[in-house]
């Protein structure tokens, strides 16, 4: 009989270590929920693209590269990175899920551990326009660790976001390719022969031409113009028997069989 109230005692201070034990287990997991939820600013400069720029795309391109820079806490060795063609950020402190446009993963550089390089998939990235990109990370706090990451982390650790700001760049839109060069005709002109032709030779037919056909009285060559090597465009000028001054346009060639052919331009 006397045993019973004891039995009574040992149960109801079990049940009591027990409620206790529950309400420190639930206290510490709402903390570690809090932490969780609670996004701090990640310190970043994006190297690519880099902020502001404008860009120009292959018409059939999805993928683009994406690096940055900064001091990223040791622990956190990648970031996601999201692309968006609004500015628009969710409850999470993050570019709204339900706009995204794109998603990719950067990691860090095992030859420089202050960049993150990765790519992208961005479906419509060849679309002109502006596209607004973040980069977030996930991070950790152990009740053991030393230094904590996250600033709201409580003696039993706890997780945040880091997120940096909100950056963007541009695709330009493709330039239409340039049209067609016109085609010029071709000058129509009597053929070469291929014999060269030398300017005296030249100014001497040009000459007996004038003398010949208009009866010129010492006629001179005032200008030549070489067509190419055995054609030569020349000007004659003279006096008529009344001083009246003449000038007319020749042309002189080399024949194939070594000869010269003078006539009117």
């Amino acid at each position: 009989m006397h045993h019973k109230p004891a039995r009574h005692s040992r149960g109801r201070i079990c049940r009591l270590a027990l409620g206790a034990l529950t309400a420190v287990t639930v206290a510490a997991l709402a903390g570690s929920s809090a932490a969780g939820a609670a996004t701090f600013p990640l310190e970043v400069t994006p190297v690519a693209p880099a902020n502001g720029s404008t860009i120009t795309m292959p018409a059939s391109s999805s993928t683009l590269a994406f690096e940055f820079t900064g001091s990223v806490p040791a622990s956190v060795n990648g970031s996601t990175v999201e692309i968006s063609r609004s500015p628009t950020l969710g409850q999470d402190g993050t570019l709204a899920d339900d706009l995204n446009a794109g998603i990719g993963f950067v990691n860090r550089r095992d030859s420089d551990p202050t960049r993150f390089a990765g790519s992208a998939v961005i479906p419509n990235l060849s679309q002109p326009g502006p596209f607004y990109f973040q980069f977030h990370s996930f991070a950790i706090d152990y009740s053991a660790s030393a230094t904590k990451i996250c600033p709201d982390s409580g003696q039993y650790g706890g997780s945040c976001t880091l997120a940096s700001s909100v950056y963007s760049f541009t695709v330009a839109a493709p330039q239409p390719p340039a049209p067609p060069a016109a085609r010029q005709p071709p000058a129509q002109s009597q053929p070469s022969d291929g014999l060269p032709l030398s300017n005296a030779t030249a100014r001497r037919a040009a000459r007996a031409l004038a003398i010949r056909f208009y009866g010129a009285r010492s006629p001179k060559v005032v200008s030549m113009h070489r067509i190419d090597v055995s054609r030569v465009k020349c000007r004659v000028s003279w006096r008529t028997k009344s001083g009246a001054k003449r000038s007319r346009m020749m042309k002189v060639r080399r024949t194939t069989w070594g000869g010269v052919d003078a006539y009117l331009a």
